[in-house]
This record gives structure tokens, sequence and C-alpha cells, in this order.
């Protein structure tokens, strides 16, 4: 063998040894961090459709959320995020349609089936009894001085800590009660990659302090008799129940901030949507343009719908007005959310 032969195959031999290293080392390092995580019996993940109830201590208070983790769960993987706000219960003479805690709205209207075809993460954080902190100053946690913005980052904390989280997308959705919450922790939390709102508009007491930038979708319905499209309070009937003035902006209103917010144009496109179902509803598509980012802010008006989740129908309708066979709000929120990230 020449000298030249030799020093070849002893360079060779070198990079093998040095790749089976590399190669060791990183299967090392891999397996540590899996290490360093509890392990999936101690973090209850589940793949249940009711999900894993979880308790966390924030200001003095135990608050508790739902963690619906995919089937097919890798810890090596990452995924999106998305907070889920319930309505607001109302008191304890009156079930409000968009009411409902945890697993019991997420598997009604379709999130947890939702969250198992997209591959995401679904959070459903619990307000002290049945309501949020929302930013109007009216619920019973507001007058309490709950702070639900630091529980939703105290569980956002233990959530990236115990699960394979995507920070870059972290999004915030809910309700009534719950879509007002969305608004406020769009507003207050840098990590929200953007925020849906069905039948919510922006609370007026915090709307002069929204000023962060992030994508924006709602659903509002024309003859919503709790949260009014007009900005003149609910309904004399449903005021018997809510007690509540007039707390929230306009449709027009709430667009207009959020349009400033993401530097889109002030005049949005207006599209009538086809009609799918004759109901006595129809869809317009409110959609900014030149915003700061792509579909930064579309908003979805439904002539003649009332209070509740679209197409879901709504168990008080004589309260709440009709619900729209003519737009799906589990596929439309998804498919604004998936599409921003920070």
């Amino acid at each position: 063998m020449s000298k030249k032969t030799a020093i070849i195959i002893t360079v060779i031999l070198a990079i093998i040894i040095g790749l089976i290293a590399l190669l060791g080392y990183a299967r090392n390092a891999r397996e540590e961090r899996q290490a360093d995580r509890p392990a999936p019996a101690d973090r209850n993940l589940s793949t249940s459709s009711t999900g894993t109830a979880r308790t966390i201590e924030v200001d003095g208070r135990t608050r508790t959320y739902t963690v619906f983790v995919p089937n097919g769960y890798d810890s090596d993987a990452s995924y999106p995020v998305l907070l889920f706000f319930h309505g607001g219960n109302g008191n304890e003479n009156v079930d409000l349609p968009t009411g409902g805690r945890g697993a019991q709205i997420l598997k009604g209207i379709g999130m947890i089936d939702k969250a198992e075809q997209e591959q995401f993460i679904l959070v459903a954080p619990e307000g002290l009894d049945g309501n949020w902190s929302d930013g109007r100053g009216t619920t019973e946690p507001e007058r309490a001085g709950v702070d639900d913005v630091a529980f939703v980052r105290a569980l956002m904390e233990e959530v990236s800590r115990d699960y394979s989280v995507d920070d870059a997308r972290i999004y915030a959705a809910g309700v009534s009660n719950g879509g007002m919450m969305s608004y406020r922790v769009g507003c207050e939390m840098d990590e929200i990659a953007a925020v849906a709102a069905v039948v919510a508009l922006l609370p007026i007491p915090i709307s002069d302090e929204c000023s962060r930038s992030f994508p924006v979708m709602g659903i509002v319905g024309t003859e919503d008799p709790f949260v009014s499209f007009t900005g003149e309070g609910p309904s004399r009937q449903v005021a018997r129940w809510t007690g509540e003035g007039i707390v929230t902006l306009s449709a027009d209103a709430t667009m207009e901030i959020f349009a400033r917010n993401n530097s889109c144009d002030p005049e949005p496109t207006i599209t009538k949507l086809p009609v799918k179902v004759e109901d006595g509803t129809s869809v317009e598509k409110y959609a900014f343009n030149n915003c700061s980012v792509e579909r930064a802010l579309e908003y979805y008006v439904v002539d003649g719908m009332g209070h509740g989740w679209p197409p879901k129908p709504s168990p008080l309708e004589r309260i709440s007005g009709p619900s729209s066979g003519n737009i799906d709000a589990t596929e439309t929120v998804w498919d604004f959310l998936s599409v921003h990230s920070l």
C-alpha cells in the first residue's frame, strides 16, 4: 500500500468516526431534551374528546383550563395553539345561548374535530363564575378585580413548558363575552398572533388603549340583541338578565380601530357571499386592503342573524334571535387564524 493511499484511508476513517460521534451526540441531546420534559402520564397528555383539565394558582385563586392534544401528537414537532374563550353563562336563572364551558361548547361547535383535522393544540380556559373580565367593567369577575389577562399569561407559560408549542402561532378566539376577552388579550399580549371574535365587539373602556397591531377577524349579526351591531346596547328584553348598558363599540367603530392599528385603508371591499340556505340571512364580507400584513382585517356581517355560533341553532332563539346557515363560524375562524404568524 502506497503512502498516499494510506493517508486517504486514514482521512476517510476519521470522517466516518466523526460522523458516528456527531450522530451519537445528537441522539443523546434529543433524548436528554425529552427526558427533561415530564412523561406523558405526568403531563396528562390526552387524545380523548374530553381533553385534560388542569389547574393553576393565579393571584390567590385556583383557575382551571382544559387542553386538547390532537391524535398523533409528536413532542419533536411544534404545534399552533388556539386559546378558545367560552361565552358568558349569564346568571343562575338563564342559560345563555353562548354559554357552556370547556369541552361542552368546543365539542358542540366542532372545534375539537377541527383541531384533530388541522393538528393544533386547543386550550379552553374557564372564566370565574362562567364569565370573563373582558374590559367592559360589567361582569362579576371584573367587579371583583379578577385579572384574566394574568391568568392567560400564566397558563400559556405552563402550556409552552409542557407541550411542543409553535410560539409564533398562538391564537385567541371566542364567542360573545369570550370574543371580547379575545380582543382584550390581543390588545394586551404580544404573544398573540391573531384574534377571531364571534358575536362580539370591542369594549368601549379598553378601546382607547388598544393600539397593538394584530390580525383580526369577526362575525357579527345585525339582529343581535346581546351585542348591538350599532352599539346601542342590549335589547330591553335581554337587559332584564344582563343589566348592561352601552358597553361595546358599534361594528363599524370596532372595524375602524383595527383598520387604524393595522395600517389598512379605511374603507373595506364589501362582497356579498352566495346564499347557501334560504333562512332569511345573508352574509357580506368586509375585507380591508393595503394593511401591514395580508388579510389583517376581515369581518363577516350576517344580515338577519342574532346571537350565537352559526350555523348551530340557538337553544333560546326567542331571546337570542336566529342563527344563520350561510356561514360556518368554526371553519371561518380557523381559515383566518391559520394563515397568520408573528
